[in-house]
């Protein structure tokens, strides 16, 4: 008798089951109610003293809280699965470091990296003892120099692994995280092994310096031009060969001035044979013709070209020559 009238379906219902009483708790979580704790009584009418139910709403505020509680660590956990998996995937390891114990935590990517066994309780210490002697003050400045107001930082650095005293190139990215009273707590990364990375373009650099030299001496010069995305490399030995003036560096500018200043009496050959390169008639081009420089006057350019790209048509995206 005493329902309002939005409670009529729970009194259909009551009916049904033959419930004499029903107590109703809704127990609210940060503002918002998702858990209830209903008693209801079938063979007597029941009257539950207010301290019941005050101990019964706390109760059930534990028990939500407990639930809640359980709920998020198995979040995280997921969280932490799916990180870690990707992680691993593009062969980097997690790591954190507690700025107040100096405790380590790291995936196993990140241990196997650093050649410790899965599960070694590392501290920051170890790591450091790890670091190549040569690098160490360079990782140090930028660890104690992390404020509030820093941002992502970027390290390279070299480690020496205990286990074989093989000396590895590392990349790692992190930031600091601050408590409330502007306490650093902890400092959070990522970090991945570079080391063949580094042997490529230590290989790349020695390469460039061999094709430099030996086209230096050949007297040969070099270009790249990339036509999607508007931008070309002309090395100094080929501006110096056509004249080229510092106000035509920008985008496909330099292009336009050698189209503009090939004799016009070989223009017309040059241009169709490049349309023939771009449209895959040819696969390289090797002719001879005319070049008006400004300042040197009519020079002979023998020019050697090749695609480097092409687009899902055949048509040259990257050329080089």
């Amino acid at each position: 008798a005493e329902l309002p009238p939005e409670a009529e379906i729970e009194l259909e219902s009551w009916n049904l089951m033959g419930i004499r009483s029903a107590l109703t708790l809704p127990i609210e979580s940060q503002g918002v109610i998702n858990h209830l704790i209903l008693l209801n009584s079938v063979h007597r009418e029941c009257e539950w003293p207010d301290a019941f139910v005050t101990r019964l709403r706390v109760l059930g505020e534990m028990l939500v809280s407990g639930m809640e509680r359980a709920q998020m660590i198995r979040r995280c956990r997921q969280s932490e699965h799916r990180l870690t998996l990707a992680a691993d995937l593009a062969g980097a390891g997690l790591w954190s470091v507690d700025t107040r114990t100096r405790e380590v935590w790291g995936t196993e990517r990140l241990l196997g990296i650093f050649g410790y066994p899965p599960g070694f309780a590392a501290t920051l210490e170890d790591f450091e003892a790890a670091i190549h002697p040569d690098d160490l003050a360079l990782v140090r400045t930028v660890m104690e120099g992390l404020t509030r107001d820093s941002d992502v930082f970027n390290l390279e650095y070299r480690i020496v692994r205990p286990e074989d005293g093989a000396e590895r190139w590392l990349k790692s990215r992190g930031r600091p995280y601050f408590g409330p009273h502007g306490d650093m707590k902890l400092i959070m990364g990522v970090s991945i092994d570079i080391t063949e990375q580094k042997i490529n373009e230590v290989a790349l650099r020695a390469s460039e310096l061999r094709l430099a030299k030996g086209a230096g001496l050949a007297g040969l010069t070099f270009y790249e031009v990339d036509l999607r995305a508007g931008t070309l490399y002309f090395d100094p030995a080929l501006r110096d060969l056509i004249g080229l003036p510092p106000d035509q560096d920008r985008g496909l500018r330099a292009l336009d001035f050698w189209m503009e200043q090939l004799h016009p009496d070989d223009r017309p050959r040059v241009m169709r044979l490049r349309q023939e390169l771009h449209q895959g008639i040819k696969d390289q081009l090797t002719l001879e013709y005319r070049f008006l420089n400004p300042d040197l006057g009519q020079i002979w350019v023998q020019h050697l070209a090749a695609v480097a790209t092409r687009d899902a048509n055949g048509n040259a995206v990257a050329t080089f020559g």
